[in-house]
């Protein structure tokens, strides 16, 4: 049985991944990978009628802690040591890989149907000695907006991350642009710390003022995470390589990601094999 198989072929998926199809992808994928990899500054726009909205609004994302933080564009203005986010968009490996064995069984008639492609995660730099790489994900548990590697993030709400359509036109580096997007809609709030009064990047899963999740006594407010795209000679981190692959130590537990996909071949080959 072929879903049979596909479970079989859990196992060797992380192995599978890091063969490369970059030679076959067209020009065409190759600049619609371009334009998604590209990174940006993550920027804070909140329109609250509230004296607090000086500590939120024009602001950057900042990571600190495995945590999402609002905060100075300048490090030297920070009252903590935070790490300024550098983000872009990425395929997350687990739905790749799905995606990529379904393509794979389809391109040799086991299974039939047409599978779009799969959903975007969200990929920051975390610090730049050595050069690390994270995802950006939403805990369940708290709907705090989060950083880590795999491990800490294939638990949780990991996309899909997108961009908003009146950001499709071509953009130039350092232009801010509306807005970034997770599950389809802008669904940010900045919650006040009680402790240390900074602000934190929550996603409001139910739209409902996160309820459950946040107490009514805490501060927050509505958000736009905006994307202002990082100049080139401002980018310390080229995270692609010479064949095109992607530096995403940190990130897949050492995976290699191809561009817009990892390549699944030899896991696909032993489905067939199997039968």
């Amino acid at each position: 049985m072929v879903i049979g198989l596909l479970t079989l072929t859990s196992i060797p998926v992380v192995t599978g991944v890091a063969q490369g199809l970059s030679a076959q992808r067209s020009a065409a994928e190759r600049r619609a990978d371009d334009r998604r990899m590209a990174k940006f500054y993550i920027d804070i726009y909140c329109d609250a009628k509230s004296s607090l909205t000086k500590y939120i609004h024009g602001r950057r994302v900042v990571l600190r802690d495995g945590k999402l933080w609002i905060d100075e564009h300048k490090p030297a203005l920070r009252s903590l040591k935070s790490y300024t986010a550098k983000a872009f968009y990425l395929v997350y490996p687990d739905e790749e890989v799905r995606y990529l064995i379904m393509q794979g069984l389809e391109a040799r008639g086991l299974i039939s149907g047409q599978r779009d492609p799969p959903p975007l995660g969200l990929a920051s730099q975390v610090q730049d000695d050595p050069p690390l790489l994270n995802w950006i994900y939403v805990d369940k548990g708290t709907m705090e907006v989060k950083y880590g590697n795999r491990t800490d993030s294939r638990e949780h709400y990991v996309g899909p991350w997108d961009w908003t359509e009146d950001d499709e036109g071509e953009v130039e580096p350092g232009e801010a642009n509306k807005g970034v997007t997770f599950e389809g809609w802008e669904g940010f709030m900045a919650v006040e710390d009680p402790e240390s009064k900074e602000w934190q990047v929550y996603y409001d899963k139910n739209n409902d003022g996160l309820k459950g999740y946040v107490g009514p006594d805490r501060r927050k407010f509505q958000i736009s995470l905006e994307r202002t795209m990082v100049a080139q000679e401002e980018d310390d981190l080229n995270v692609r390589n010479q064949d095109n692959s992607t530096n995403v130590r940190g990130m897949t537990g050492g995976v290699t990601v191809l561009g817009n996909s990892a390549q699944t071949n030899n896991i696909t080959n032993n489905v067939t094999q199997r039968r």
